[in-house]
């Protein structure tokens, strides 16, 4: 996982040079149940990366495209939120966040979140079991459906919508 999704967790060079709010924010929720000694997204992708790999199924990945007009904190914030309650909370799932704001720096690009979320339960004892259908194509139009209820019931924060 660590190589599919590093790349994404720093800025381009480019972007640090120029600026170092390009990769302004990152962060990760764990579900209670973690153990105790991941506190940081390099333990969880070395966690995640020491057991058996999965057939074919390692991540589920969104992006959140940010509006000009949508503040890029209280978006983040949202998407967090949602991670936490949706995924660690009632999944045991781990999430990891990144808010990327490729015009701060000068290049060409939306303001967007990454949402990674590793495809196996994190229990006390590390990685397990597969998070299921959720990490397969039927699983998109329920992450998708429980953003969308997630948002509205929370008046509407958040980007309006998500790729994945």
């Amino acid at each position: 996982m660590a190589e599919l999704i590093g790349p994404r967790l720093a800025p381009a060079p480019g972007y640090q040079a120029s600026s170092p709010l390009a990769d302004a924010r990152r962060d990760f929720v764990l579900p209670r149940e973690a153990p105790n000694t991941i506190n940081s997204i390099a333990e969880i992708l070395a966690a995640f990366d020491s057991v058996p790999p999965l057939r074919r199924d390692v991540m589920i990945e969104m992006k959140f495209i940010l509006r000009p007009s949508t503040a890029p904190h209280l978006a983040f914030e949202a998407v967090r939120e949602f991670a936490r309650r949706h995924f660690a909370g009632l999944r045991g799932l781990a999430a990891m966040l990144v808010l990327h704001l490729p015009g701060r720096s000068g290049a060409v690009g939306d303001n967007h979140i990454h949402l990674f979320v590793p495809a196996r339960r994190l229990t006390p004892e590390g990685f397990g079991a597969n998070a299921g259908r959720l990490v397969h194509d039927e699983g998109f139009e329920e992450v998708t459906a429980a953003w969308s209820e997630w948002r509205q019931d929370q008046g509407n924060v958040g980007p309006a919508g998500a790729k994945t």
